[in-house]
């Protein structure tokens, strides 16, 4: 990741509702970032279809003996696309970004308050402020540099991101050898949330085992896919799709599920 860095770049955010970003020459006037009289962002989408936790397809889910190589498995990995800004720190820094400010947000972001996309703007509001679960660590980042500040302060400074790679459309899966274990302790997961411009939700997840996983579908292609196996599920919503399509209950199995595409570990 290479951050935009403010001594060599600048953002101008003008009234004709766009961003645009500028190298700056030194004779420049730096933009006045403290200032949000003339902030508007034109047009703006949702970043992709993903909640956190909120796994629509129920392929996704599995026990633990579907690590094992030769177990077939349905599975769905949707391609997802980037279609909002990614703002640097300097700019997200002063963005606000709570519900106590939801009218402002409305209003910088040029949304309408009744829209679906101010409902997903509330939502995601809503989900950073919700309390941590006990032994939770959660932060929401609003530019790649708090996210990395946010992981090196709790993992340190050598850290390895990985995440699913799938090319192909297949639903169907045979696991094969290959399968290993990434991590069982000192875990981050990054999932990317419904918003005008690019916010991932962050939290250290404990009791829980990061795993490779080769797959190759029906049509013969692969997926380098990553899993994570939830050893202790007694705090999770029992009505959860996950419990409805293992037919198990909280605290009694670990349940696994894939990694969606753009959500990082």
């Amino acid at each position: 990741m290479n951050p935009i860095s403010p001594t060599t770049r600048d953002v101008i955010i003008t009234r004709r509702k766009s961003i645009i970003i500028l190298g700056v020459k030194k004779d420049e006037t730096p933009f006045d970032s403290q200032s949000k009289t003339n902030v508007v962002v034109q047009e703006v989408v949702p970043v992709v279809d993903h909640h956190h936790h909120d796994h629509s397809k129920s392929s996704i889910f599995f026990l633990e003996e579907g690590l094992m190589p030769g177990a077939k498995l349905d599975a769905h990995f949707p391609k997802r696309k980037y279609s909002s800004p990614l703002l640097p720190r300097e700019i997200a820094e002063h963005l606000p970004f709570s519900s106590e400010k939801i009218n402002e947000i409305f209003e910088i972001l040029a949304l309408e308050p009744n829209s679906e996309k101010a409902e997903n703007v509330e939502f995601a509001l809503n989900m950073c402020e919700e309390p941590a679960l006990n032994g939770e660590e959660k932060y929401c980042a609003t530019s790649i540099e708090f996210m990395v500040d946010f992981v090196t302060s709790i993992l340190g400074k050598i850290v390895h991101v990985t995440s699913t790679e799938n090319e192909n459309k297949s639903e169907k899966f045979l696991v094969k050898d290959g399968v290993k274990i990434l991590a069982d302790k000192n875990i981050i997961t990054c999932h990317p949330m419904n918003y005008p411009y690019v916010v991932f939700y962050c939290h250290k997840i404990s009791n829980s085992s990061v795993h490779f996983m080769p797959l190759e579908g029906e049509d013969g292609t692969r997926v380098k896919a990553v899993a994570v196996c939830h050893k202790d599920t007694s705090e999770c919503d029992p009505n959860h799709n996950a419990f409805q399509v293992l037919k198990v209950k909280p605290g009694t199995i670990p349940v696994c599920h894939f990694f969606p595409d753009c959500n990082l570990l």
